[in-house]
């Protein structure tokens, strides 16, 4: 019996835009050579239904589906309709998907069932869009890496041709005989000339730590599954990660204490780590040089992405934008105020953009109009911080008391209790690193003190990352209404409860973590409130942007905070924070 089978597959995240497409047309091309090579020839017929009684082994049309929203969807379904009366055909097209697809492209099949009727589907319009990269079969990949075949493969172009097939074998054994003597080698890659080494190097802001295989990934690196998944997927992204604390000195940690991390991600990187893990070496450094190597290979640029990933398996893509806080505000939630007559929409966000390098804003969107649900605007001179703490609560002078002779040393003294404002929340974590010691403070004073803030924000951060557990101590984040009715943060009482457990002889890894863990927690109490004071219920979104959340600690936390019965909208494509 003819029929229509619909077979239906769900792409994995990460997935971006274009390779989205790419997968659609592999798909596609892969699709109608399997479906040509069973179709029957048409030419003596009027319609597919007329067949229903020929040929029991052809397939008779074959159409491409997918969801309105594909090119946006973060999790896209597509369907290939096959119209045939033969199972063969069926296997076949499957058979012939499973070796085809790039191993690394995270595709799961759904669903292959009947169809009745195709109304329910629209045809999939793909771009003009020209495939980025080469990409590797299941069985290309077993081939090359094999012992049997190993580096025999034709993949490549070369300036010059080559001697003998086994140049590219001959060019990556040189390259590990320079490495293990400690030098350096230059390769081309999928994303430019690389300079390699088995030893850090010095600048660690253009440093990669390229892992051999997810065995030392995992034995090196404090990574959950969700990062593994992210790390090997089709497009190679880059992940910052805590390397285990005993390992730690083995590399060029950032001034998070976080290294950036990846798998071989082009044919050649792949080949190398197969022959270093022969020679029980686990990993190698990467850095961008203008040196042109010995052989140069024939590439189409890729893209680079960085990306933060939650243990949920939410990621944001941590890339910065040329635009303005309007421009990235509007980019964000531009889909919403445009569909905000859909009754299945939220009609409301609360927007949080906090970052390390720009004013912080915390609004609620209603409609297209905004207002500022919380002052962010607070002071920042430590000396009138202590100063409020010792005057304005209770027991405030005997700790100020306890904690100045807890460090041994007088508090900020060369400080006036001049005024000192700051709009960014940020800054928060910065007094407190300089507050308790994770970050020196003996030649600060109120000149150099909003300029030295982003770097103890960064001294915090390293020093939260080392944290082993999930729950940190409370700080107390407490709201205050003003006379105006505006409610804003009681600033001195976060730096009160902190002085107190210092006095108590709490670590630092573990008093970082708390500020952290307690700041993500008031701000996913901050979103309850609001869907009980203004009745939002369900019907409430929740935009996180800043580079705040490109950080995993921050985006990890807020994520196991907020509501359930919220929507979540998290930036794309490079729309997490701006710069100018």
């Amino acid at each position: 019996m003819t029929q229509y089978y619909d077979f239906s597959f769900s792409l994995q995240p990460p997935v971006f835009s274009p390779t989205q497409i790419f997968f659609t047309q592999i798909l596609s091309t892969q699709a109608q050579i399997i479906a040509r090579q069973h179709l029957i020839d048409t030419s003596h017929t009027q319609s597919p239904d007329e067949h229903a009684t020929q040929s029991c082994e052809k397939i008779y049309t074959y159409r491409f589906y997918a969801n309105p929203d594909f090119t946006q969807d973060q999790k896209p379904t597509l369907h290939f309709i096959i119209h045939t009366n033969q199972t063969q055909a069926l296997l076949d097209f499957a058979e012939s998907l499973a070796t085809t697809i790039p191993l690394s492209l995270g595709f799961s099949f759904i669903d292959l069932q009947v169809c009745d009727s195709l109304q329910s589907l629209q045809p999939i319009t793909i771009p003009e869009y020209e495939a980025q990269t080469h990409f590797y079969t299941a069985t290309q990949t077993q081939d090359f890496l094999s012992d049997e075949h190993f580096g025999d493969f034709k993949l490549f172009s070369f300036a010059k041709p080559l001697i003998h097939t086994q140049d590219i074998s001959s060019y990556l054994t040189t390259i590990l005989h320079n490495l293990k003597s400690n030098q350096s080698v230059v390769l081309d890659t999928a994303r430019g000339f690389k300079e390699c080494s088995l030893t850090p190097f010095q600048n660690t802001t253009q440093s990669l730590c390229v892992m051999c295989d997810i065995s030392s990934l995992k034995t090196f690196f404090r990574i959950h599954t969700a990062q593994v998944d992210i790390l090997a997927s089709f497009e190679k992204p880059f992940v910052s990660l805590a390397p285990k604390e005993v390992f730690a000195d083995k590399f060029p940690l950032d001034s998070h204490r976080l290294m950036l991390t990846a798998l071989p991600y082009d044919a050649i990187l792949q080949l190398m780590s197969a022959l270093l893990l022969r020679e029980e070496i686990t990993h190698f450094f990467l850095r961008d040089t203008d040196i042109t190597p010995a052989r140069v290979f024939s590439h189409t640029p890729r893209d680079s992405h960085i990306l933060c990933v939650s243990e949920s398996g939410l990621f944001v893509d941590t890339a910065q934008t040329q635009c303005d806080f309007k421009t990235l505000l509007h980019t964000n939630l531009a889909h919403h105020i445009r569909q905000s007559h859909d009754d299945s929409k939220p009609t409301s966000s609360v927007v949080f953009y906090i970052s390390s390098k720009h004013p912080s804003a915390i609004l609620l969107r209603t409609g297209e109009s905004f207002k500022q649900l919380l002052d962010t605007t607070f002071e920042a001179n430590p000396q009138c911080l202590i100063e409020s703490i010792r005057t304005n609560y209770k027991s405030g002078a005997e700790l100020v008391e306890n904690f100045t002779k807890k460090l041994n040393a007088p508090l900020f003294a060369n400080f006036t209790t001049t005024s000192i404002r700051t709009d960014n929340l940020t800054h928060i974590f910065g007094i407190a690193a300089l507050l308790l010691g994770m970050h020196p403070n003996t030649n600060l004073n109120e000149e150099t003190l909003l300029q030295t803030l982003p770097h103890a924000y960064d001294s915090l951060l390293a020093c939260a990352n080392q944290f082993l557990r999930s729950k940190g101590p409370r700080i107390d984040y407490i709201l205050l209404r003003d006379t105006d009715n505006t409610l804003t943060l009681d600033y001195p009482r976060i730096f009160r409860s902190s002085m107190s457990f210092k006095c108590a002889d709490m670590e630092n890894v573990i008093l970082a973590y708390g500020f952290i863990d307690s700041f993500c927690e008031f701000l996913a109490t901050l979103v309850r409130d609001v869907q009980t004071n203004y009745a939002f219920g369900e019907n409430l979104e929740v935009l996180l942007c800043g580079d705040v959340f490109g950080q995993s600690i921050f985006l990890e936390r807020i994520l196991g905070f907020l509501p359930k019965n919220i929507t979540l909208t998290l930036p794309q494509d490079g729309f997490l924070d701006y710069c100018r």
